[in-house]
């Protein structure tokens, strides 16, 4: 009986001794996945092909052919057209009228207001305003989209964009409702007492695009534009909110653009001339639009080159622009792409193959002293041809060693001194739980990635 229990109790501290065995096993693994996925999380990543794009990025200076119209007379200014209309030869744009009407339109519009922004412009300028509704959508978009941290330039000009369509804006309204003031004050026979009176009518003097914005610049030409005034332009585009308005003599009306291109010069470097020839087609980015255009001309200036692209589209849409950030985005490099935050830099020495040493599974060198020689162990990061022909191997100095240590050849009693010194780029792997170090040759970079030589494609690299 005695017996038997003995085997039971052998029995049941077997099964208990597996069942422990088994769960502590369990335990082990279930740690292990734990910190090899925040590590994959968090502190590698997978070597993976991919190319760099090399981003050109100048100012560039728009000039169009275009004129800014003045009053020859005082008075009360009575638009007829809104913003971005083409209008040909002689077209009255507006008249301005005895200062007393527009006192009295003045007036009756402020009355109207509140119904006009009810209306909604559903008049004959339904389409200016719903367009110009768009824009301001379109500028708050736009900005929260490719706004920078840092650019207090990208506010102002959100600001000063939204204020000159919000303008635009309210002179449609004004405007759309200039005949139900015009019958307002006919019934009192104001109006065609006005009518009868003197008033200068305003037409523009060659069919082009009008405009209610001006920034002092009209009429340059691309001659004119220099790299100084590219770097200093600090004017921006005003509005002229006239409609309704009294003006003086001499004051700005409006703003004709009298063609349908329009040229963006911006300055280079020398070195970049091979990018741009005369006549070739461009594409390139103003913001996150993607646009063409063709090098109309490209010649060497200040030490730099002074390039200027011919725009043939979207004249509407820069119109109101002086400055503009163009951006060339050329392909580059293609291999092993990864962040440039996994490269470091590392002192290595180089030494030819015939003096590495093998000690059972263990890769090193024998350093030779005045007590003997000794075999350190080494991890060698690179192995390369030279021009001789020879392999020659890259590794750290191991403690205990110093620079210009001797070691030994392998088979032989020929010493040479570790000296060969290189400052060179590296990484670090781990494949299959094992880290290693390697040199790695940046064939290109960019801001934040570079394409190397050195690794393999789909090594996890260590990201420090």
């Amino acid at each position: 009986m005695s017996r038997k229990n003995n085997k039971r109790s052998s029995g049941n501290l077997g099964y208990r001794l597996m069942y422990i065995i088994i769960l502590a096993i369990f335990v082990y693994v279930g740690v292990q996945s734990f910190f090899l996925a925040r590590s994959d999380k968090t502190t590698y990543i997978t070597a993976e092909s991919g190319s760099l794009q090399n981003i050109l990025e100048y100012t560039g200076v728009i000039t169009r052919e275009e004129q800014l119209i003045q009053s020859s007379a005082s008075g009360a200014c009575e638009y007829l057209y809104p913003a971005s209309r083409h209008v040909s030869k002689g077209t009255v744009v507006c008249s301005i009228l005895d200062p007393d009407y527009g006192t009295l339109l003045k007036e009756k519009v402020s009355e109207l207001y509140q119904e006009m922004l009810r209306e909604a412009g559903t008049g004959e300028y339904a389409d200016e305003f719903t367009k110009l509704n768009e824009t301001v959508v379109s500028e708050l978009t736009g900005y929260t989209v490719g706004k920078s941290g840092s650019s207090m330039g990208q506010l102002y000009e959100l600001k000063a964009g939204v204020q000159r369509t919000l303008g635009e804006r309210e002179n449609i309204f004004m405007m759309s409702q200039n005949e139900q003031v015009k019958a307002l004050l006919a019934e009192q026979g104001i109006y065609e007492k006005k009518m009868d009176d003197d008033s200068v009518e305003i037409s523009v003097p060659f069919a082009g695009m009008i405009c209610y914005t001006y920034d002092g610049y009209e009429g340059w030409t691309v001659d004119q534009v220099t790299q100084t005034f590219a770097e200093n332009y600090t004017g921006g585009y005003e509005t002229i909110a006239s409609n309704l308005q009294k003006v003086a003599n001499g004051d700005p009306l409006y703003r004709l653009i009298t063609g349908e291109s329009w040229q963006i010069t911006f300055f280079a470097k020398e070195s970049d001339s091979r990018e741009w020839e005369e006549g070739d087609s461009v594409s390139f980015y103003i913001g996150t639009k993607e646009v063409t255009g063709t090098v109309s001309s490209a010649t060497s200036s200040a030490g730099g080159l002074k390039v200027t692209i011919r725009m043939d589209s979207w004249l509407e849409e820069y119109a109101n622009t002086r400055l503009v950030t163009v951006r060339f985005i050329r392909g580059g490099e293609t291999g092993i792409k990864i962040p440039l935050s996994c490269i470091r830099t590392q002192t290595y020495y180089r030494i030819p193959e015939s003096y590495r040493y093998k000690s059972g599974d263990r890769s090193g060198i024998m350093v030779r002293t005045g007590s003997g020689d000794s075999f350190y162990p080494v991890s060698f990061a690179m192995e390369e041809t030279g021009d001789d022909g020879e392999t020659y191997l890259y590794l750290r100095l191991p403690e205990g060693v110093a620079e210009g240590a001797k070691i030994l050849q392998r088979g032989t009693t020929s010493t040479i001194p570790l000296s060969d010194a290189r400052e060179l780029s590296y990484v670090c792997t781990v494949n299959g739980g094992y880290q290693e170090e390697k040199v790695v040759r940046i064939l290109s970079q960019s801001d934040a990635y570079a394409v190397v030589e050195g690794i393999k494609l789909y090594d996890r690299v260590l990201v420090p």
